[in-house]
């Protein structure tokens, strides 16, 4: 598949990179500035600004799945991810593209999501100390919602960098205490993007 990464540069996006390679596919990665990034006959690269709706419509011409593992973390404006949805949606209308797959944080909640109380508690504590991360996050998932796209956003717990394959995607979010390793998120994300197993949802993901 032709696959464009927005996001490319981070640990999440750099791993799935090489994964997306390993099985064959064509990636073009999207990034603001140099990057680590090689050339080949699989790996494409274009610099732009996620800010910028022109530069967008252009990277994406002759994808068919965009992937974003963008996070607004040590941003100025703290509105990288819900920015980058408001200017691929349209974009990706414009091109014919129907396939997103995001990864956001597992505080987000979807519109008219019901919370259980110590999630709400959870998310409450969240909104303050992260409160412009928070909105930018649940941002992006209501424009998903609201878009005609195939969409998937997976809702992930507190990253580390253990090397463990194991996951689950349910509808129940993980304890606020819970961590998943990048590994997981990678192979997840691998899935998704290969065989859509659950459109127009925004799974959790927690440990087996």
């Amino acid at each position: 598949m032709n696959i464009i990464i927005f996001g490319a540069s981070g640990k999440v996006g750099s791993q799935l990179v090489e994964v997306l390679l390993e099985r064959g596919h064509n990636i073009t990665v999207f990034i603001h500035s140099s990057g680590n990034f090689t050339e080949s006959a699989n790996l494409h690269i274009t610099h732009g600004d996620i800010h910028d709706q022109k530069s967008v419509e252009d990277a994406i011409v002759g994808q068919e799945v965009i992937v974003s593992t963008l996070g607004s973390w040590g941003t100025k404006h703290k509105d990288i991810v819900s920015t980058a949805t408001k200017h691929l949606i349209p974009a990706m209308k414009k091109a014919g593209i129907t396939r997103i797959v995001t990864v956001t944080g597992a505080g987000a909640k979807m519109p008219q999501e019901k919370l259980s109380l110590l999630y709400s508690i959870n998310r409450t504590a969240i909104s303050l100390g992260a409160g412009k991360i928070l909105k930018d996050s649940e941002n992006h998932l209501k424009l998903l919602q609201e878009s005609s796209l195939e969409w998937t956003s997976v809702r992930s717990p507190i990253m580390n960098s253990k090397d463990t394959a194991r996951y689950k995607l349910s509808n129940t979010p993980p304890a606020p205490w819970a961590f998943i390793s990048r590994h997981a998120v990678v192979l997840a994300l691998l899935n998704i993007i290969e065989n859509n197993p659950m459109p127009k949802q925004a799974p959790y993901i927690s440990s087996k």
